[in-house]
């Protein structure tokens, strides 16, 4: 070894050969043993250099790392990383010596904290004083950049401590950034010196050993790694401080940072990929945290490396041709990009990529794909030099983005200018990576994942939340529009439904297939029941058509739509402010802004939003929306939660709930225009497919298809009232060739027809405001269609000159007459469409099926005979009184709100039945022989006690929750079965879901018998009531109740017999079906079972299907059974029910 200083270079290399030396007794002596004073403090410095740069003790600059790396699993070794940009460092003087500046700073480490604050203040105070000596420091940092980042990663000082916080000092002063950027390439070396700490990391994937990535599964979030991630604050700091000087130097230099940062990108796809768990539980969380802790750090360098790559079209296709060959190269190691299969839908055909999100791993991390995004949200001036499509034959007038790079080079980008028609292939695959995210975020919701832990649930949060969304689910919504916009409309749509599973969904012969074939193919768990697949499916197409608005209505984002930033944060601000009054802190904390976007404008936006209302006492100042800003809420506003969409529905509904019919319906806003690159998304709104899938929802919805749902109908209503937006706004602008025919389209195939069968009836009582705005707004685009063409006309009759001005008067005159003639009839077909909606009372007496929906605070309407002025209530000259009203109630599972009918869903409530002995008063019973089971005898023996907390409830619902309680329980692990619950689930008991109170039965809701269809005949009708009075009308009833009834005599054998409980050793679904059916008479069980009600209890066993029974009654050991079959041999007079 020579009596030389080592350069850092040496240095680092004797940091990776980890080697370990023991300090000096004296030097450890003066760091520990006693406290510093001033006057010390130069002679440790001097003493540390003087040890420092000997050749004997250069071996102390080796210190033990703080945390050891990754380990490497078996498998394939991965490569080497190489070094490209970073060289080694010549920090010495002429004499061969180093500043005493450079050298302090280098072993920063070395010093003490003291000592570290004080040198660091002197730099402040003397170097960065100066904007030469500034500069000349942000090189020397720039050089040893690796050097010195590697000792703050080992170091065990706070970020404020060490030399590399100087960095801010220094990075955002504008000449210097700009000087580093374009002269020193600080860009590239900092990138690769990240790259370089990373490589530890890096693992040959699980599921793929065709490429890399990083995994941090043996390493949750080590120490060196968080600390080494501070890197990309300095690349930050430069980006933002340097002005968009495109120089020569300026390109080639920015290039070689972002090739350096795609290799980064690169290893971070696919990270920490994810399998459904089907069969059985996660038993260990996977680590999640580290993943995303680099995808925040990397998240805002990202958004200012896009802003500057769209500010000049040269760098724009340089950045877009890196990013586009390493997304081939990724695409060439998945098997699925390699063969395509066609998807048919009725009519319809597309080639689709066979890969299921259900089966296959999948991984939320695709930053290449986002980074691609994200380019293509540039201005016009930038876009247009692109062209979209799938490879052809090589032709001499095409060049494509993936060619050779030579080749590209040969044409104007050797002269630093774009190219002109450069051609984007394959859009297929830019759109797979995006989509499938989508469908996992959507199959999250639908419960699909449940079994895979909190670890998947963490990321979706994070997916969608405020923090990552930005560079996460924006721009795959954005990537999404792209695709959109550059594939033809029905294809898209069939690749869309494909990787949603929704291809059966959208036939035309979905509903008459076979139960079990038409849910083949939906993902399953071992407890699948036919109503949970049922229930995954329209959950699947509520966020297929979801993705469907947000693609077609999300355009306030600059470059997307005509739009400007502003406008974006007034958005997100009023959407904000829809789901209640907010502090200025909460809107701070959720409206996260990009680096580049001043505090200010943030203010702007909110002050023309909202309203400041000031504090009271108790509460805090809050701004409330302006009600000029009511009609630009969109109840499906994409960066909601589901949470937050609950919130802004209840509010607005609160709010709206006396403004004007149009404000109440919460109609689609009308949002920006698209720019021309995304205008070709709109062929979406006037395609086959697209409207066939509507008519589909309205009609399931309109026949209660159990493949259709409330959310589901109000976002095809919330298309189609889209889709009239669209038609309007473009027929305003009078170009022919960018005109929708929607309205025709779907008029044609009868969706305007089920919606205004829908208007008015109690099925469609939450959408009715919606449902008539689109009708009202029908009319409108059919009179400006007819207008223009009467325009036309007109201006095709006038003669090429015209000269006299009376003729010109009177054909205006004619034109306004026919106008005023046009909205006669416009008015007057408004004012039949609403007498026919509306027309309840007119309606009510002649229904024929008793559906007819009318509020229960409506007055009653009666009629009474022979003009008695007072109305009657007994006697032969009582008054008949016809309730024209029917009882409305909500389930408490599925929130749908029902009307009590004969023919409609069946309505339930829970109950709890039990054994009373409140007649037992004597302990022995009566004879019942001359008794009807009219009266109860006080000295029952034994009776029953129901008692109910009267929460309603769909019957379907209530069996579907009932099985599925009983199926946990049966699942439930045998130790649990032995501890003490609160349910005993063996006797069939339950709680309440909305009140928790405790039942075991279900109490069956009947609707009033004037609501019976008119062709159903009462038993009494035909025996009209005699005339008679108040005593012939006693004694005749006294002496109904004197006869004999031989049905009802006991059998004293039975009735000797003892009583015995229910034994919770056994339920109701261990008992034959036959014993089930022996309490009732076989004509009222089959005229229960054909009016779709549930008798007198309704089961809970899972197996005993829909029959009705009675619990504990069994009619052969019991007196209540006896009394039971009584009950239903026997024959009331017709006088009781008539004047009951």
């Amino acid at each position: 070894m020579t009596n030389t200083e080592p350069s850092p270079d040496e240095l680092v290399s004797i940091h990776d050969r980890n080697q370990v030396f023991e300090e000096p007794d004296l030097l450890r002596a003066q760091f520990v043993m006693r406290p510093m004073n001033p006057e010390d403090e130069a002679v440790v410095i001097n003493a540390a250099l003087d040890n420092a740069m000997n050749p004997q003790n250069v071996g102390m600059l080796s210190l033990r790392p703080r945390h050891y790396t990754t380990s490497q699993g078996k498998g394939q070794k991965v490569p080497k990383a190489e070094r490209k940009y970073i060289q080694p460092a010549n920090n010495k003087l002429p004499c061969n010596h180093f500043t005493t500046i450079a050298q302090l700073v280098l072993f920063d480490r070395r010093l003490w904290k003291a000592a570290r604050i004080n040198f660091h203040q002197l730099l402040m105070a003397t170097v960065l004083m100066d904007l030469d000596h500034k500069r000349d420091f942000g090189v020397f940092m720039i050089k040893n950049f690796e050097f010195i980042y590697e000792d703050f990663i080992h170091d065990d000082h706070e970020h404020s401590a060490s030399v590399i916080a100087l960095s801010v000092q220094v990075f955002t002063v504008s000449s210097v950034a700009q000087y580093l950027l374009s002269n020193e390439n600080a860009l590239a070396i900092i990138f690769e010196t990240i790259k370089l700490h990373c490589h530890q990391y890096i693992k040959f994937s699980d599921n793929n050993d065709r490429f890399l990535r990083y995994d941090f599964a043996t390493a949750s979030m080590p120490a060196v790694l968080r600390r080494a991630l501070t890197m990309f604050k300095d690349a930050l700091y430069i980006l933002l401080a340097s002005p968009m000087q495109w120089t020569t130097k300026m390109k080639e230099s920015f290039i070689c940072g972002i090739e350096v940062y795609a290799d980064i990108l690169t290893m971070m796809q696919g990270m920490d990929s994810i399998k459904r768990q089907i069969d059985q539980h996660q038993m260990i969380e996977s680590e999640w945290e580290t993943a995303f802790n680099m995808q925040v750090q990397v998240q805002e360098i990202t958004s200012m490396l896009i802003t500057w790559t769209k500010s000049n079209a040269y760098i724009h296709q340089r950045v877009a041709k890196i990013i586009i060959d390493r997304i081939l190269d990724i695409c060439s190691c998945m098997p699925e990009f390699q063969n395509e299969k066609s998807t048919r839908i009725d009519t319809f055909v597309a080639s689709t990529i066979e890969f299921n999100v259900s089966r296959d791993y999948i991984s939320i991390h695709h930053p290449l794909w986002r980074f691609f995004g994200g380019l293509f949200t540039a201005g016009p001036e930038i876009l247009k030099y692109y062209k979209f499509g799938e490879k052809i034959l090589p032709s001499d007038n095409i060049l494509y983005l993936d060619s050779d790079m030579s080749e590209l080079m040969e044409t104007s980008w050797k002269n630093f200018e774009p190219i002109n028609g450069l051609f984007v292939w394959p859009i297929s695959a830019l759109l797979e990576m995006p989509l499938r995210i989508l469908v996992l975020h959507a199959q999250c919701h639908s419960q699909l994942w449940r079994r895979n832990g909190y670890s998947l649930v963490n990321q979706i949060h994070n997916y969608t939340s405020p923090l990552c969304r930005t560079e996460m689910f924006d721009r795959d919504i954005q990537m999404m529009q792209i695709c959109a916009a550059k594939i033809e409309s029905t294809e898209f749509l069939i690749r869309c439904l494909e990787r949603f599973q929704l291809e059966k969904w959208a036939r035309n012969v979905y509903d008459d297939l076979p139960l079990k074939q038409a849910l083949d193919g939906v993902p399953i768990t071992p407890s699948s029941t036919p109503e949970e697949l049922s229930k995954i499916t329209v959950t699947a197409s509520e966020e297929f058509f979801h993705l469907l608005i947000m693609i077609i209505g999300e355009r306030y984002q600059p470059g997307i739509g005509k739009s400007s930033r502003l406008q974006l944060l007034e958005r997100e601000i009023l959407h904000l402010l829809c789901t209640r009054p907010q502090t200025y802190s909460v809107i701070e904390k959720t409206i996260l802004l990009e680096p580049n976007v001043k505090i200010m404008e943030k203010d702007e936006a909110l002050n023309r939003v909202a309203d400041f209302h000031k504090p009271a006492s108790t509460a805090a100042g809050t701004f409330h929306l302006k009600e000029s800003h009511r009609n630009q809420y969109n109840p499906f506003f994409y960066h909601y939660s589901k949470q937050q969409h609950s919130q802004a529905e209840q509010y607005q509904w609160r709010e709206r709930e006396k403004c004007p019919r149009h404000i109440r319906a919460c109609p689609p806003p009308i949002p920006p225009e698209f720019e021309t690159f995304f205008e070709p998304i709109l062929r979406i709104l006037d395609n086959g497919l697209f409207i066939r899938l509507l008519y589909f929802i309205i009609n399931r919805f309109q026949k209660r298809s159990r493949y259709s749902s409330e959310g589901l109908f109000h976002r095809g209503l919330f298309l189609i009232g889209m889709a009239m937006n669209e038609q309007i706004q473009r027929h305003k602008k009078g170009d022919p060739e960018k005109e929708l025919n929607f309205v025709d389209q779907a008029e044609e195939i009868g969706i305007f027809n089920i919606l205004r069968d829908l208007s008015g009836k109690s099925e469609a009582e939450s959408h009715q405001n919606l449902i008539l705005w689109i009708l009202d707004k029908l009319y409108e685009v059919k009179d400006a269609v007819n207008e223009k063409k009467d325009v036309d006309e007109m201006a095709t009759e006038e003669p090429e000159m015209e000269t006299n001005a009376d003729e010109k008067l009177a054909k205006k005159k004619a034109l306004a007459a026919k106008k005023r003639e046009q909205a006669m009839k416009r008015m007057q077909k408004m004012q039949k469409a609403f007498t026919d909606q509306n027309n309840l009372g007119a309606t009510a007496t002649d229904a024929k099926d008793g559906n007819d929906f009318v509020e229960v605070d409506e007055e009653v309407e009666f009629s009474s005979f022979k003009n008695a002025g007072f109305p009657v209530c007994l006697g032969p000259y009582k008054s008949e009184v016809k309730l024209n009203t029917s009882r409305n109630v909500k389930c408490i599972l599925c929130q749908e709100t029902e009307a009590l009918t004969f023919n409609g869903k069946s309505m339930v409530c829970c109950g709890f039945l039990q054994n009373s002995k409140l007649f037992a008063q004597y302990g022995t019973a009566d004879n019942l022989e001359d008794r009807t089971d009219v009266f109860a005898s006080t000295t029952l023996t034994n009776g029953y006690s129901v008692s109910t907390c009267s929460h309603t409830m769909h019957f379907d619902c209530f069996k579907l929750f009932t099985d599925q309680l009983w199926s946990k329980e049966r699942n439930r692990a045998r130790v649990q079965i032995l501890g003490q619950h609160i349910i005993d689930a063996e006797s069939h008991e339950y709680l309440c879901p909305l009140c928790k109170r405790l039942s075991n039965c279900a109490l069956p809701l009947l609707p009033s018998i004037d609501r019976l269809p008119n062709n159903v005949k009462k038993f009494s009708q035909t025996r009209p009531t005699p005339p008679e009075n108040f005593e012939e009308w006693l004694s005749r009833l006294v002496g109904l109740a004197n006869l004999p009834l031989d049905n009802a005599v006991l059998n004293p054998s039975s009735a000797a017999k003892s009583f015995k409980s229910h034994s919770r050793k056994r339920s109701h679904s261990e008992k034959s079906l036959l014993q089930l059916q022996e309490p009732f008479d076989g004509r009222l069980l089959e005229t229960v079972l054909s009016s779709s009600q549930p008798s007198v209890v309704v089961p809970l066993s899972p197996n005993a299907g829909e029959l009705p029974m009675l619990p504990e009654s069994r009619g052969t050991s019991e007196p209540e059974g006896n009394a039971a079959a009584a009950v239903n041999n026997a024959v009331v007079p017709e006088e009781w029910v008539q004047n009951a």
